[in-house]
């Protein structure tokens, strides 16, 4: 969906892992850069770890498709 968040991890853990801990400013700076560059799912879509961004209203259609592409896998 446009604009939903989508995280492995909380952004501002992530800053602190690559950055370590300085300034408290300097964090929120990199956490918001975070937010911008992976947590986004447009981000996402751009580093080509997302197939696509849909509408909300599609979505019924997307988990039904998919179920029935593995319906008779197993």
């Amino acid at each position: 969906w446009e604009g939903a968040e989508v995280d492995i991890i909380e952004p501002r853990q992530a800053a602190e892992i690559v950055y370590g801990n300085p300034e408290p400013s300097v964090i929120e700076e990199k956490t918001a850069e975070y937010i911008r560059t992976h947590s986004d799912a447009s981000a996402l879509l751009s580093l080509g770890i997302a197939d696509k961004v849909i509408d909300p209203e599609e979505t019924r259609k997307y988990i039904s498709g998919a179920l029935e592409t593995y319906a008779n896998v197993f």
